[in-house]
């Protein structure tokens, strides 16, 4: 798998790169394209919710000083905040079923309850917690394409930026310069 593209900042400050100083430059002006210069907002959905509250001001925080809070990035981190505090009541309601299941567990060897009651208020728990399982792994699975895929990630955003300048008119008017793009297999167009 091929390594995430560097942002120029990044070219700039290691001094030394594969690219020209055209292909630098258009990178750069590229990046820019990519940046509204405008922090992410948070919704009000995420201001209601204290969980997603506090997930959103500390991702908003680690965005800011890296310099990628950007308005482009905003509604899929609201997302992941939501996502990220359902997560949190799924977890605390499968731990909250696993307790019951030791009381029921314990009640049984008490002889509290019957055997009817006991299997019946397992395979009841049992079921909620498949379930709340499955919402979780499927909340977990939302946030993971979010963070890949929408620009939260560092490497999505530079998936996004081009590589390469566009042509010069004059090297595609080069005799010798289309015999060479020809041979090598190096067709741009």
């Amino acid at each position: 798998m091929a390594r995430p593209s560097k942002t120029i900042k990044t070219i700039n400050s290691e001094k030394r790169s594969h690219l020209t100083k055209e292909q630098i430059a258009f990178r750069a002006e590229a990046e820019k394209i990519f940046s509204t210069d405008k922090p992410f907002i948070e919704n009000s959905e995420v201001k209601k919710n204290k969980i997603a509250h506090k997930k959103f001001i500390e991702l908003a925080e680690i965005f800011e000083e890296i310099k990628l809070s950007d308005a482009l990035t905003g509604e899929p981190i609201n997302l992941y905040c939501v996502l990220y505090s359902e997560c949190v009541n799924l977890e605390k309601k499968i731990k909250d079923n696993q307790k019951r299941i030791r009381v029921i567990e314990k009640q049984y060897k008490n002889k509290e309850i019957n055997v009817a009651d006991y299997v019946e208020l397992l395979s009841a728990i049992d079921k909620a917690l498949f379930k709340y399982d499955s919402l979780l792994m499927s909340r977990r699975d939302m946030m993971i394409k979010i963070a890949r895929e929408s620009l939260m990630t560092v490497s999505s955003k530079l998936r996004a930026v081009p590589k390469n300048p566009p042509k010069d008119e004059e090297l595609d008017k080069d005799p010798m310069n289309k015999f060479i793009v020809k041979r090598n297999g190096l067709d741009y167009g």
